[in-house]
């Protein structure tokens, strides 16, 4: 597996799909995905997009991750990073925060790379 983090917006998508030459239909939204198709393609994309769907929706979030890791070993994720700014009033804002941050950790921990784009331009944080 390989994760892909970064702010909104600095490229992340079209660095994956220059680096590893994907295209839309290698990649599910995670923003509009139905859960268990989540980890179906070879590239997952905005994983914080599903992770508050599902927390909207009181999924087991770190169970269908397990299950989609398991279906899918080779997958890309990518992720926008989380908590870096002002901390939400909103309690649901705070805890969509917490959990983004403990999974990218926790898959982080698992990844044969890791990689941070800022400004389209990838820096490889993991792996050779």
């Amino acid at each position: 597996m390989i994760l892909v983090t970064g702010g909104n917006s600095q490229g992340k998508l079209v660095f994956v799909r220059a680096e590893f030459g994907f295209g839309d239909e290698d990649i599910t939204d995670g923003g509009a995905c139905a859960f268990e198709d989540a980890f179906s393609k070879p590239v997952l994309d905005g994983l914080y997009r599903l992770i508050a769907r599902m927390l909207d929706a009181a999924e087991d979030l770190e169970a269908l991750v397990e299950r989609g890791l398991m279906q899918n070993p080779e997958i890309i994720v990518v992720c926008d990073e989380a908590g870096c700014g002002i901390v939400p009033v909103d309690p649901r804002e705070r805890e969509l925060r917490e959990r983004v941050g403990r999974l990218q950790c926790l898959l982080a921990s698992r990844a044969s790379r890791v990689y941070r784009v800022c400004c389209g331009i990838p820096e490889l944080i993991k792996g050779a």
